[in-house]
C-alpha cells in the first residue's frame, strides 16, 4: 500500500468520494505552481515539504479535510505566502473544503 493513497477498506465514510480534487498533479504547471505557492515548480515544492516532514511521506500525506494531500499542501502554501487570494471564503469556495467529521 502507498502512503499517498488511503487504503482503509474498512472506512465507512465515503462523503468525500464524489469530490472532484481542483488541484491535481496533473494540473500543476511551474507557472501555477510559481503562482499559487511562490515554489519554482512541483518537484521543488514536494522537495521542500519532504524535508520539513522528515522524509515521513506518510505524515505528509495525512489531510484534516475532505480535501487530498495535494490541495492542502498547495492551499497552506498560498495562505502561507498571501498569494493568489486574500480571504478564506474565497478559498472554501475554490477548493470546496469543509473539515471532516470526528
Amino acid at each position: 500500500t502507498s502512503a499517498l493513497v488511503d487504503s482503509d477498506e474498512d472506512d465507512d465514510d465515503d462523503d468525500d468520494q464524489w469530490r472532484k480534487p481542483c488541484v491535481t498533479m496533473g494540473k500543476l504547471t511551474p507557472k501555477e505552481v510559481k503562482r499559487r505557492t511562490g515554489f519554482q515548480d512541483l518537484h521543488q515544492l514536494l522537495s521542500y515539504n519532504a524535508v520539513v516532514y522528515g522524509g515521513d511521506l506518510g505524515e505528509m500525506a495525512k489531510t484534516v479535510t475532505k480535501m487530498t494531500w495535494l490541495e492542502e499542501l498547495i492551499l497552506y502554501h498560498e495562505i502561507a505566502v498571501g498569494r493568489a487570494k486574500g480571504r478564506i471564503q474565497d478559498f472554501a469556495a475554490e477548493y470546496d473544503c469543509s473539515e471532516k467529521p470526528p
